[in-house]
């Protein structure tokens, strides 16, 4: 909302440059927002003046004049070289508006005080909890919240199979067969595998309903203008799979692209709409099939069917009040659903 940039609405520019600082972002981002966003506001208020000017003209010259059966042709000249003026400006306001609205889409969202700030997340990510809980840990139970790269404790003597060993014994996928139909990190599920991901898909479902939550199955490909409005296309283009529309149609408008998330959808659910607060919290569990053009770091997680193209998913999607109090406390009753399923 450009309204927190705005001092004179209370917005806090200075509040939104540090957000950006913490994120290594370009905090100039938000003055560049501001100096558009000036401009347009500028040019509406000179639009406003040129109409309340328009109006005096025709009621205080223009119309006694003709009352009195006066010439006033020039008059009427003026006013209408002044209502082509007006008419010329409003056709600048959208390409303004477009313009500060590209910083805008630019600024991040607010950090919490509670997240680390680090541009390494491998070694500075906070780990606040650990299941199942190692001996050093209740042992000493002040040793969470620790940064990952600093967190050490015994894992147990019996390990558990990855999930690629697990899959390949219970011949539940074909990694090989896959690439060789899709590609790099293609792969099928077979026997046992569809139906162990089936009965988890079912049994995320049932658990989320249980806690309230409306299960939603979004489409799977959506409107470039709407994925425009929920996601940065210049950063995302190189992760999204885009599908063509019409053949004829040079300027890609009819083009679609495959969702990465079913959040993509599901915030563009109620585009639109009018939500009473009263109807808040609005929780949604969403389960999609999710295509992903990057498949992860180089070296990383490089076995089984993580950091895949293709993948389905179950997630949580709340909507709550405009208020931080509110969203921290949904906020952590997402985590502990989350906390509770794999427990």
């Amino acid at each position: 909302d450009v309204n927190e940039l705005r001092d004179y609405r209370g917005g806090d520019p200075a509040k939104w440059k540090k957000y950006m600082e913490q994120r290594y972002k370009d905090p100039s981002i938000v003055d560049k927002a501001l100096e558009h966003d000036v401009a347009w506001r500028e040019l509406r208020a000179k639009i406003d003046e040129l109409r309340k000017d328009v109006n005096k003209l025709q009621k205080e010259v223009i119309a006694p004049k003709k009352k009195a059966k006066e010439p006033c042709d020039e008059e009427v000249a003026q006013m209408k070289a002044m209502q082509k003026e007006i008419k010329d400006r409003e056709e600048e306001l959208p390409v303004m508006a477009e313009k500060r609205d590209a910083f805008l889409n630019q600024i991040g969202n607010m950090v919490d005080p509670e997240v680390p700030i680090s541009k390494d997340e491998d070694a500075d990510n906070l780990v606040v909890g650990v299941y199942p809980e190692p001996e050093e840990l209740k042992a000493n139970p002040n040793l969470l919240p620790c940064p990952l790269g600093k967190l050490t404790y015994t894992l147990p003597e019996t390990q558990p199979l990855t999930h690629d060993d697990l899959l390949w014994r219970i011949g539940g996928y074909e990694p090989v067969r896959g690439q060789n139909v899709g590609g790099h990190r293609a792969y099928f599920l077979t026997n046992a595998g569809v139906m162990l991901n089936q009965a988890i898909i079912n049994y995320g479902i049932a658990f989320l309903s249980a806690r309230g939550y409306n299960v939603l199955q979004p489409p799977f490909m959506m409107n470039k203008d709407v994925m425009a409005g929920i996601a940065q296309l210049e950063d995302f283009d190189e992760q999204l799979y885009k599908v063509s529309g019409k053949t004829d149609d040079p300027e890609g408008s009819s083009e679609k692209y495959l969702i990465a998330t079913s959040e993509q959808p599901i915030c563009a659910y109620h585009k639109g709409d009018w939500i009473d607060p009263k109807e808040l919290p609005l929780r949604y569990a969403g389960i999609s099939t999710c295509f992903r053009k990057e498949a992860g770091s180089s070296g990383r997680d490089i076995r089984g069917i993580f950091r895949v193209h293709q993948f389905e998913k179950i997630e949580q999607f709340c909507l709550t009040g405009d208020d931080f109090e509110l969203s921290q406390a949904e906020q952590k009753r997402m985590l502990d659903s989350a906390k509770d399923f794999y427990e």
